[in-house]
C-alpha cells in the first residue's frame, strides 16, 4: 500500500508456478462438479507478457484433466467484472468446444 497525491493505492502480484505434467494431475475427492475460475486482468497482469497465455494453459489443463468437473464459468476482473457466460444460473458444459470458446474468450481480454 502506498500513497500518491492523497490517494491510497494497493498493488499485489503473485507467481504462477509451473504446471504439473498431465501424468502428475490426479482428481481428488475434493473436486467439484461446478467450478468458477477468477482471473485478474488489470494493468499489472497485462504488462506481464505471456500471463494470459499462462492462464489459458491452466484453465485448459484443469478442465481437461479433472473428470469431476462437469460445468464451469470464467470471471475476469480489473476494476469491473466480465463473465464468459452470464452468472444467472446457467453453467457452461465442460467439453472440447466450450474449452476452445474459453481460450478464445481469454485471448480477447488483453
Amino acid at each position: 500500500q502506498y500513497r500518491l497525491n492523497d490517494v491510497h493505492h494497493f498493488e499485489t502480484s503473485f507467481f504462477i508456478p509451473e504446471l504439473p505434467s498431465r501424468d502428475e494431475i490426479v482428481s481428488t475427492e475434493t473436486s467439484q462438479s461446478h467450478v468458477v475460475f477468477a482471473i485478474e486482468t488489470s494493468f499489472t497482469t497485462a504488462r506481464d507478457q505471456g500471463s494470459m497465455e499462462r492462464y489459458q494453459e491452466i484453465v485448459t489443463a484443469v478442465l481437461e484433466n479433472d473428470p469431476a468437473i462437469d460445468y464451469f464459468n470464467i470471471m475476469v476482473f480489473d476494476i469491473g467484472v466480465q463473465w464468459l457466460a452470464p452468472p444467472d444460473g446457467e453453467w457452461i458444459v465442460n467439453d472440447d468446444s466450450t474449452r476452445v470458446a474459453a481460450v478464445e474468450f481469454l485471448s480477447s481480454i488483453l
